[in-house]
């Protein structure tokens, strides 16, 4: 077992080990069976797509591989830069809903756009605090976290929401 970079590196029976050591064979399962059944159904796609091309020139299927690759690139780049993003959130220790908040071209820029985020929501609820102790009324002990508790994720949703509005 070789550990580089915060991840593990298991072999195929170290890895199944693990699963069934953590109980979560059947989720696993259930898992690979979704993204064999969403590959599956591209594949198809992909191949009923391709029937209407027979006909094309070695120039025109060419293009059209060059596009595929192309928006194959450019999906798999937004899906490292969402899950870099949510790392980030994870991190701050911010819920990952908060990822669609996040709006950011270059993974160099998730780190200062979580930080304002984490910063505007903690400035929001300070306001709320605030507003609260000017009408006198006492703020409950423990209120305030970032897991379940509910008025605070409301309120951090709602300013989330607010300013991705501004932003576009």
């Amino acid at each position: 077992m070789g550990k580089e970079n915060n991840e593990i590196s298991l072999n195929d029976e170290e890895f199944a080990e693990a699963i069934e050591k953590a109980g979560l064979s059947k989720s696993l399962n259930n898992y690979t069976a979704k993204i064999a059944d969403k590959r599956t159904s591209e594949g198809i796609e992909t191949f009923k797509k391709n029937q209407g091309k027979k006909d094309l020139t070695d120039k025109e299927r060419l293009q059209e591989a060059e596009k595929e690759i192309s928006e194959m690139k450019n999906n798999n780049a937004k899906s490292i830069l969402n899950n870099s993003i949510k790392k980030a959130l994870k991190e701050a220790d911010l819920s990952e809903g908060f990822a669609q908040y996040i709006k950011v071209d270059k993974e160099e820029d998730i780190e200062n756009a979580v930080k304002d985020l984490q910063e505007n929501i903690l400035g929001q609820k300070q306001e709320s605090i605030d507003k609260k102790l000017k009408e006198g009324e006492v703020p409950l002990k423990g209120e305030s976290t970032f897991t379940g508790s509910g008025s605070l994720e409301t309120e951090a949703k709602d300013f989330a929401k607010k300013i991705s509005v501004k932003e576009e």
